[in-house]
């Protein structure tokens, strides 16, 4: 196609104005405050689920925003069980939380439903002063979830310790990957050591075997991601490229 020369001069200006436009463009942030629904100034955790919508899970309670404004959900479970510390999605958008009493829960039209076969390890976690930290959840009746001590799985309802796949010295922190992402297996044993970190593909083979300085890793969520073919390891100190031969 052939523009006339004083059409293709004004093509190019009006290209020109969108360019200058996209470029004079700024960020704009919008503060959201007691009036708008929040109920909390301390806010564990914000989530937007699969369909959109913003979820705030805060001190004295859960709320979602519909759109318009912030409502409280999950109002059918009692008060002191709404501290959520870990929300996650399945792949088929199920969502999931973790609260501070190691409980978990499946949350179905803005209510939360209590997950069977946690309450002997949910006592237990509490009594060694602990909490859950992270997950991962492949669907509601097989979920990865892991304290600051310790690894489970839980399936059809039974919990299982996943303690044994680690090192009896307690230095060695296994990230297993589990529905395309990496879940840490944790030591039975908590010592402030160097970690070792082990990375294993999807067939539980040994990626890569990486020594950090700093026991710091297992405090970190989430500190395993894979991009074009790269892992990247993560702790409080460093970060950690691994290609796909382990090197």
């Amino acid at each position: 196609m052939h523009l006339h020369p004083k059409k293709t001069l004004l093509f190019f200006a009006i290209l020109m104005r969108l360019v200058l436009q996209t470029h004079a463009q700024k960020l704009n942030f919008e503060q959201f405050n007691v009036e708008d629904g929040i109920i909390a100034s301390e806010i564990y955790n914000l989530h937007q689920d699969t369909k959109g919508y913003i979820w705030a899970f805060t001190a004295n309670g859960i709320i979602k925003h519909n759109g318009l404004k912030f409502i409280p959900v999950c109002t059918n479970i009692p008060y002191d069980q709404s501290s959520v510390y870990v929300v996650r999605e399945s792949n088929d958008g199920a969502m999931f939380i973790a609260n501070s009493k190691a409980q978990l829960f499946q949350i179905r039209n803005d209510s939360a439903f209590l997950i069977k076969g946690l309450k002997e390890t949910s006592n237990k976690i509490l009594s060694e002063n602990d909490v859950m930290f992270d997950m991962i959840v492949v669907d509601s009746s097989e979920i990865y979830f892991t304290t600051y001590k310790r690894s489970y799985k839980l399936y059809k309802n039974k919990v299982y310790s996943l303690s044994n796949f680690s090192d009896p010295k307690g230095n060695l922190v296994i990230y297993k990957k589990i529905n395309k992402k990496y879940f840490p297996i944790r030591s039975h044993l908590f010592l402030k050591k160097p970690s070792i970190s082990r990375i294993l593909t999807d067939r539980d083979s040994s990626l890569s075997i990486i020594t950090t300085p700093f026991s710091s890793a297992r405090y970190v969520r989430n500190v395993v991601r894979e991009f074009q073919n790269t892992i990247y390891l993560l702790d409080n100190h460093h970060l950690f490229k691994i290609d796909k031969y382990g090197n």
